[in-house]
């Protein structure tokens, strides 16, 4: 009996022997692994860095599946929408619509993110870019359908939930990594720990950076939806698209007299503008006639002159033909003869 008793006492004696060796290797397992092994074990999932491998093994699965599931409920319950309208309008009041649209932007909570404006009286053009808070964006597309024309208009939607919800938890689980980095920085002992972790601190910081500033982003476009509107001034509105045969008719008949009312209108508006032009133009003709028929005149008279002095050089050079020719009728032997003759006879 005493010497059963001895073997059962010395067999529980070497067990927990046993477990306080197997506890004093686990102990300095762990020390050597969160200190000498920083600096001697260098890879892991990040690459050629104990640090981050360890930050890489703190629960990634469960990280994970909290991120997704809060997701999840995320997309279920609010959805990251992205307005954006196009529109073309027309208006017979330019200066008074502009006027108004910057007003009613304001009065809505928005903001103008561009505007231009170009051409002429009466046919000027202008281009605005609007960002209207989203709860707003019907009244203020209500306002400007009433107070214009609408020539076109498009509405696009882009939903930027996953991209939204994917950022969101890649940036905290950054902020994880960070915090973790940070623990790290305190308990770091060596120069090369110290620059290790600090490299890796600075380049997550970077990374947390950027993500904020593209859900900033995000944000302001799925607050504020962006209205591209393009103002054109016009003496008279295009007619909307006939649906029935009458209709068509109707409008067709309008449109054909007002362009025979407005070619009329605008041929009497240009003559008397060029009244000016004209009247210059008429006193050049004026002057030339005088001058072509002063000219016609010179000319006629200088002809009548050379023909009055032909006239009596060819009277003069018959009355001298006239005289010697007879003279010379009566010298000749014939005549001599017949005056012999009667000479004789008397």
């Amino acid at each position: 009996m005493k010497k059963g008793l001895l073997i059962g006492l010395t067999f529980s004696l070497l067990l927990s022997l046993a477990g306080c060796g197997s506890n004093s290797y686990d102990m300095a397992a762990t020390e050597s692994v969160t200190m000498d092994s920083v600096t001697s074990n260098r890879s892991g999932f990040y690459g050629e860095n104990y640090i981050e491998n360890e930050i890489a093994k703190e629960s990634p699965a469960a990280v994970e599946e909290a991120f997704e599931t809060e997701g999840k409920s995320m997309v279920e319950t609010s959805r990251k929408l992205i307005k954006t309208v196009h529109m073309n309008v027309e208006t017979e009041n330019f200066d008074e619509l502009v006027q108004m649209l910057n007003q009613k932007v304001t009065a809505l909570g928005g903001y103008i993110e561009q505007f231009s404006s170009s051409g002429a009286e009466n046919y000027r053009y202008s281009s605005i870019t609007a960002r209207i808070p989203k709860v707003n964006l019907d009244a203020f597309l209500e306002t400007v359908e009433g107070a214009s024309n609408i020539t076109y208009r498009q509405e696009s939607v882009e939903d930027v939930t996953l991209s939204y919800v994917d950022l969101e938890s890649h940036k905290k689980m950054l902020l994880k990594e960070q915090e973790r980095l940070l623990e790290l920085l305190d308990e770091a002992v060596t120069i090369e720990d110290i620059i290790t972790i600090e490299s890796r601190l600075t380049d997550v910081q970077y990374q947390i950076e950027s993500m904020e500033s593209q859900l900033r982003t995000y944000d302001n476009q799925i607050d504020f939806s962006t209205v591209y509107l393009e103002v054109e001034e016009v003496v008279r509105y295009t007619p909307q698209e006939a649906q029935g045969t009458w209709e068509r008719i109707k409008i067709g008949f309008k449109e054909n007299l007002y362009s025979v009312t407005e070619g009329v209108k605008n041929f009497f508006i240009g003559l008397i503008i060029s009244i000016p032009t004209l009247s210059v133009f008429l006193v050049v003709i004026v002057i030339l006639l005088l001058v072509v028929k002063l000219i016609m005149k010179w000319k006629k008279k200088r002809s009548d002159k050379k023909r009055e002095r032909q006239t009596k050089m060819q009277q003069t050079i018959i009355q001298e033909n006239g005289v010697n020719a007879e003279s010379t009728v009566q010298n000749t032997p014939q005549n001599s003869m017949q005056k012999g003759m009667e000479n004789k006879n008397e």
